[in-house]
């Protein structure tokens, strides 16, 4: 899909601004780390980066009970397994 389609934008498909689009986003993922740490590369590999970035964890509670819900494998095939705010109720 074009990006200003995408965007919203009324404007004639894979145009001059959608192609530079596509070259500005595929030029900023070439540059992000590949392990997905989220880093520009340049930052994050070669000795100079050693010691400047920290690990934090963090628990995502919804993928915490979408996981609890699957382990052991006694789901049917096709059966969709979604996370959703516990209420009063349960």
């Amino acid at each position: 899909m074009p990006p200003t389609r995408y965007l919203g934008w009324s404007w004639p498909d894979w145009c001059e601004t959608d192609c530079l689009l596509d070259r500005a986003v595929h030029e900023h993922d070439r540059r992000l780390c590949g392990c997905g740490c989220g880093f520009w590369t340049s930052e994050s590999h070669g000795d100079e980066g050693d010691g400047e970035f920290v690990a934090e964890v963090a628990v995502c509670w919804a993928r915490a009970a979408i996981e609890k819900a699957t382990e052991g494998g006694e789901l049917p095939p096709g059966a969709v397994v979604w996370a959703r705010r516990a209420t009063d109720d349960d």
